[in-house]
């Protein structure tokens, strides 16, 4: 009975969760805009046509949807079956991406010179905000992970960090997609290996990483791949 009504109340709703992640997702789209119309509408160097300048917002802004489904995703597991479905191996990464998504923007906003070559784009109150507000987000998405994951086992029992690299090291070991053995052949297109998407699926998980790596490791014009961002935002 006991085991029963531990159970049910895992997968009861916690809507104040689901409403701290509409709030979370709102600042986030919020600050996300703001950052780039700020940083884009002018060059620092450059005198630059204006329909350059709204472009490169636009473009700037294209990643915002991608944004709202993480949070939305995030707010109807909350809503709809608690902390049952948020211990879920996907919400789990879910809501440890967002963290870290969020503490790298952070950084950014507060550190922005070190990331704009130098320039400064912001105002040191706007930094401030913007950074204050992807901690908080952070903080919100890093709390639900910690309650919902388990501590590594001794000899580096209650240690978070471990676990973390174990699981971004097996990610990336598993973006090659895998086939069964009733799959077929992944190089034939006419076996189920080869039509359930599987394929496509690994090569966008690869451009994705590969997308975030690379404005940091290049110079222009290569960082501005795909969004336009360069080194100003």
């Amino acid at each position: 009975r006991r085991s029963s009504a531990a159970t049910a109340a895992a997968k009861e709703p916690v809507p104040v969760l689901g409403n701290a992640y509409t709030a979370a997702g709102a600042a986030t789209v919020a600050s996300w805009t703001a950052c780039a119309v700020v940083s884009l509408s002018t060059h620092p160097v450059l005198s630059l046509p204006v329909r350059h300048n709204v472009l490169t917002i636009a473009q700037a802004l294209a990643p915002l949807p991608l944004g709202v489904a993480f949070f939305k995703a995030l707010r109807s597991a909350a809503n709809a079956a608690g902390w049952s479905r948020l211990k879920s191996a996907t919400y789990r990464r879910l809501n440890l991406g967002m963290a870290a998504a969020s503490l790298w923007w952070a950084a950014a906003a507060w550190w922005g010179p070190a990331f704009a070559v130098g320039y400064r784009m912001y105002s040191t109150p706007f930094a401030f905000t913007a950074a204050v507000v992807h901690v908080a987000v952070a903080v919100l998405c890093l709390g639900v992970w910690v309650r919902s994951v388990a501590a590594s086992p001794p000899p580096i029992g209650g240690h978070y960090l471990p676990r973390i690299v174990r699981g971004c090291m097996g990610s990336v070991w598993s973006l090659a997609p895998r086939a069964a053995s009733s799959a077929g052949s992944l190089d034939d297109p006419d076996s189920q290996g080869g039509q359930d998407g599987r394929s496509e699926y690994a090569a966008v998980c690869a451009l994705f990483l590969w997308f975030a790596i690379m404005p940091i490791v290049v110079s222009f014009p290569l960082a501005t791949v795909p969004m336009i961002l360069g080194k100003r935002f």
